[in-house]
Protein backbone atom coordinates (compact mmCIF):
# COMPACT_ATOMS: atom_id res chain seq x y z
CA UNK A 1 0.00 0.00 0.00
CA UNK A 2 3.03 2.24 0.40
CA UNK A 3 3.55 2.05 -3.36
CA UNK A 4 -0.13 2.82 -4.05
CA UNK A 5 0.08 5.90 -1.82
CA UNK A 6 3.24 6.94 -3.66
CA UNK A 7 1.60 6.52 -7.09
CA UNK A 8 -1.32 8.84 -6.30
CA UNK A 9 1.16 11.62 -5.41
CA UNK A 10 2.75 11.70 -8.89
CA UNK A 11 1.05 13.99 -11.43
CA UNK A 12 2.44 12.03 -14.37
CA UNK A 13 0.18 9.10 -13.41
CA UNK A 14 -2.92 11.16 -14.24
CA UNK A 15 -4.02 9.95 -17.67
CA UNK A 16 -6.65 12.69 -18.21
CA UNK A 17 -5.41 16.23 -17.55
CA UNK A 18 -8.68 17.66 -18.87
CA UNK A 19 -10.73 16.04 -16.11
CA UNK A 20 -10.53 17.35 -12.55
CA UNK A 21 -8.73 15.13 -10.05
CA UNK A 22 -6.62 12.03 -10.61
CA UNK A 23 -7.49 9.39 -13.18
CA UNK A 24 -5.17 6.40 -13.16
CA UNK A 25 -4.68 4.04 -16.06
CA UNK A 26 -7.31 1.33 -15.84
CA UNK A 27 -6.13 -2.03 -14.61
CA UNK A 28 -7.86 -3.57 -17.62
CA UNK A 29 -5.25 -2.03 -19.95
CA UNK A 30 -2.32 -4.13 -21.05
CA UNK A 31 0.89 -3.55 -19.07
CA UNK A 32 -0.13 -0.60 -16.92
CA UNK A 33 2.86 1.26 -15.52
CA UNK A 34 3.12 3.94 -12.86
CA UNK A 35 5.81 6.47 -12.03
CA UNK A 36 6.97 6.75 -8.43
CA UNK A 37 8.09 9.92 -6.64
CA UNK A 38 11.73 8.83 -7.08
CA UNK A 39 11.14 8.69 -10.90
CA UNK A 40 11.33 4.88 -11.01
CA UNK A 41 8.63 3.07 -12.98
CA UNK A 42 6.67 0.11 -11.63
CA UNK A 43 4.90 -2.21 -14.06
CA UNK A 44 1.82 -4.39 -13.70
CA UNK A 45 0.98 -3.40 -10.13
CA UNK A 46 -2.68 -3.45 -11.12
CA UNK A 47 -4.25 -5.35 -13.95
CA UNK A 48 -6.16 -8.47 -14.83
CA UNK A 49 -4.05 -10.56 -12.44
CA UNK A 50 -3.90 -10.12 -8.67
CA UNK A 51 -1.43 -11.10 -5.97
CA UNK A 52 -1.56 -12.61 -2.53
CA UNK A 53 -0.18 -10.50 0.31
CA UNK A 54 1.00 -11.61 3.73
CA UNK A 55 -2.21 -10.62 5.50
CA UNK A 56 -5.25 -12.71 6.44
CA UNK A 57 -8.52 -12.05 8.24
CA UNK A 58 -11.31 -14.23 9.58
CA UNK A 59 -14.77 -14.06 8.06
CA UNK A 60 -16.03 -12.29 11.20
CA UNK A 61 -13.30 -9.66 10.82
CA UNK A 62 -14.10 -8.81 7.19
CA UNK A 63 -15.56 -5.40 6.47
CA UNK A 64 -19.32 -5.41 6.09
CA UNK A 65 -20.67 -4.61 2.61
CA UNK A 66 -24.24 -4.46 1.32
CA UNK A 67 -23.45 -6.85 -1.55
CA UNK A 68 -20.70 -9.11 -0.23
CA UNK A 69 -20.30 -11.24 -3.37
CA UNK A 70 -19.94 -8.27 -5.72
CA UNK A 71 -17.07 -5.84 -6.24
CA UNK A 72 -18.03 -2.61 -4.42
CA UNK A 73 -16.70 0.90 -4.04
CA UNK A 74 -14.97 1.58 -0.72
CA UNK A 75 -17.68 4.11 0.13
CA UNK A 76 -20.16 1.18 0.14
CA UNK A 77 -18.54 -0.32 3.24
CA UNK A 78 -21.06 -0.31 6.07
CA UNK A 79 -18.61 -1.30 8.81
CA UNK A 80 -14.81 -1.42 8.49
CA UNK A 81 -14.58 -3.48 11.70
CA UNK A 82 -11.45 -1.60 12.70
CA UNK A 83 -9.53 -2.30 9.49
CA UNK A 84 -7.43 0.53 8.07
CA UNK A 85 -7.83 -0.40 4.40
CA UNK A 86 -9.55 2.54 2.74
CA UNK A 87 -7.89 4.64 0.05
CA UNK A 88 -8.00 8.42 0.49
CA UNK A 89 -11.64 9.48 0.91
CA UNK A 90 -11.65 11.61 -2.24
CA UNK A 91 -10.76 8.69 -4.57
CA UNK A 92 -13.11 6.02 -5.93
CA UNK A 93 -13.01 3.52 -8.75
CA UNK A 94 -15.71 5.06 -10.94
CA UNK A 95 -13.91 8.42 -11.17
CA UNK A 96 -10.28 7.50 -10.53
CA UNK A 97 -9.74 3.82 -11.50
CA UNK A 98 -8.25 2.94 -8.10
CA UNK A 99 -9.97 -0.42 -7.63
CA UNK A 100 -12.73 -1.75 -5.42
CA UNK A 101 -13.30 -4.21 -2.57
CA UNK A 102 -14.93 -7.65 -2.42
CA UNK A 103 -15.46 -9.86 0.61
CA UNK A 104 -17.41 -12.73 -0.96
CA UNK A 105 -20.11 -14.86 0.55
CA UNK A 106 -18.31 -18.18 1.02
CA UNK A 107 -18.31 -19.95 4.38
CA UNK A 108 -14.51 -20.15 4.51
CA UNK A 109 -13.46 -18.68 7.83
CA UNK A 110 -9.96 -17.62 6.76
CA UNK A 111 -9.61 -15.00 4.01
CA UNK A 112 -6.39 -13.88 2.37
CA UNK A 113 -5.71 -10.33 1.20
CA UNK A 114 -5.52 -10.31 -2.60
CA UNK A 115 -4.45 -7.00 -4.14
CA UNK A 116 -4.13 -5.46 -7.58
CA UNK A 117 -7.08 -6.72 -9.62
CA UNK A 118 -8.02 -3.78 -11.88
CA UNK A 119 -6.75 -1.11 -9.49
CA UNK A 120 -3.91 -0.26 -7.14
CA UNK A 121 -6.23 -0.17 -4.11
CA UNK A 122 -8.27 -3.27 -5.06
CA UNK A 123 -8.81 -5.69 -2.20
CA UNK A 124 -10.35 -9.14 -2.62
CA UNK A 125 -11.14 -10.87 0.67
CA UNK A 126 -13.18 -13.69 -0.85
CA UNK A 127 -10.43 -16.34 -1.10
CA UNK A 128 -9.09 -18.79 1.44
CA UNK A 129 -5.29 -18.91 0.93
CA UNK A 130 -5.20 -22.63 1.81
CA UNK A 131 -7.99 -23.61 -0.58
CA UNK A 132 -7.92 -21.22 -3.54
CA UNK A 133 -5.61 -22.11 -6.42
CA UNK A 134 -6.10 -20.11 -9.60
CA UNK A 135 -4.05 -18.69 -12.45
CA UNK A 136 -5.49 -15.22 -11.80
CA UNK A 137 -3.80 -14.81 -8.37
CA UNK A 138 -0.04 -14.99 -7.99
CA UNK A 139 2.85 -13.54 -5.99
CA UNK A 140 4.83 -10.34 -6.61
CA UNK A 141 8.52 -10.92 -6.16
CA UNK A 142 10.93 -8.06 -5.55
CA UNK A 143 14.53 -7.68 -4.54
Amino acid sequence: MTIAENIIRVAENDIDNEKQGLQLISGENTNPSYQLTNDNIIYDLAGTLAEWTDQTVTMAGCPELAGADEWQEYYDIINYKGMNIAPPYYLNDIDNNIGRIKVGDSNDNLRGFVRGFNGIFSLDLSNNPFVTATTSIGFRCAK
